[in-house]
């Protein structure tokens, strides 16, 4: 069950956050020039709360500068949020 923002599925460790979408798409975020500790503690608490984390990836292009695509996924590794949406 994907909400608005079409993010499905997260997992995160202490230096980055890969996220799941709608499409079947996975986008990791590492800890990098583009991405600050400090970035990378918002995301995992908007997706931890289930709402904001693609508003908050909008908002701020310069993250997306250094993004891997991710071209494989292990289902029991994402978390959802208790109503589906991340």
């Amino acid at each position: 069950m994907a909400n608005k923002s079409g993010i499905v599925g997260y997992v995160h460790t202490n230096t980055s956050i890969t996220i799941k979408y709608v499409n079947g798409s996975m986008y990791r975020y590492d800890l990098s020039k583009s991405l600050s500790k400090e970035q990378l503690t918002d995301m995992v608490a908007l997706a931890q709360k289930g709402a904001g984390l693609n508003t908050y990836l909008n908002k701020n292009p310069e993250i997306n500068v250094r993004i891997k695509k991710i071209m494989f996924f292990s289902y029991g590794l994402f978390k959802m949020s208790h109503n589906g949406q991340v």
